[in-house]
């Protein structure tokens, strides 16, 4: 089995072993989904804030022009 770039052959292992490699192995899957969706949500507010920011200014000028 190919874990975290270590090839090991799963019969050299003891079960609890494997099962704890995998058990770890998803993990890792699980946080980096996570990360990648906590990322997503952060630059979907930045998105939004600076979208706002952008309106603000609109109106502003639309102020003084007015």
């Amino acid at each position: 089995e190919n874990v975290c770039g270590i090839r090991i052959a799963e019969s050299q292992l003891p079960p609890s072993t494997e099962e704890e490699i995998y058990d770890n192995s998803e993990d890792i899957v699980l946080e980096n989904y996570a990360y990648e969706e906590e990322e997503a949500a952060e630059e979907e507010e930045a998105e939004e804030e600076e979208e706002a920011l952008v309106l603000n200014e609109e109106d502003e000028e639309n102020q003084l022009d007015s």
